[in-house]
């Protein structure tokens, strides 16, 4: 499904529990072939710090658990 979509794009939500560890969740939305709208639940990771960086590599991380690698989708991912 992913891998025949027109555009992607990635977000994500983070919360903190009572424990104060941080987690985020990367949801996608994207443009099936039939030019649908639909939403995929990629990942979730926990940041090891704070930081662009660290957040970033957390994004990744959480969407290596569905996509083979984040990179073989740059030509159609539009936001991030």
């Amino acid at each position: 499904m992913i891998e025949n979509s027109m555009a992607i794009s990635l977000r994500y939500d983070g919360s903190v529990n009572r424990m104060q560890i941080d987690k985020i969740y990367v949801l996608t939305k994207l443009i099936s072939e039939e030019g649908r709208p639909e939403k995929v639940f990629l990942g979730a990771a926990e940041p090891e710090c704070r930081g662009a960086e660290v957040l970033l590599e957390a994004v990744k991380s959480a969407c290596n658990t569905t996509l083979d690698r984040l990179s073989d989708y740059f030509e159609v991912l539009h936001h991030l």
